[in-house]
């Protein structure tokens, strides 16, 4: 993800999505969250003044999409355990960073 646009960084991650979704390996995906999580955390630090992360996401991802991204990443292995198809859980959270740049709470479980 260094320095990809937002686009390059979606396909990134929606082929990881896809390579974790499809173990259904409650683990893998686990892992997934995690180190999106980590990536997001770490990026939005960095723009409010913090350390330079290892991997450095484009400028086109602003603080607001970074932190309602990183929240939904922390949040998201509650679901994981539920009746809800693994896939979808790891689908909406990257449509969540796509769609209106995850603001406005349009980036939350709540809505699956």
């Amino acid at each position: 993800l260094l320095g990809l646009t937002k686009k390059e960084s979606m396909e990134y991650l929606f082929r990881a999505a896809e390579k974790y979704s499809g173990d259904k390996n409650k683990e893998d995906i686990a892992l997934f969250f995690e180190t999106a999580a980590s990536l997001l955390a770490d990026n939005y630090i960095y723009r409010r003044g913090g350390a330079v992360p290892d991997y450095t996401f484009s400028e086109e991802w602003s603080e607001d999409l970074l932190f309602s991204a990183w929240q939904w990443a922390v949040s998201a292995p509650v679901l994981l355990n539920s009746a809800i198809n693994l896939k979808l859980i790891v689908e909406n959270f990257l449509l969540c960073i796509k769609r209106n740049g995850g603001l406005n709470g349009n980036c939350s479980w709540y809505s699956i």
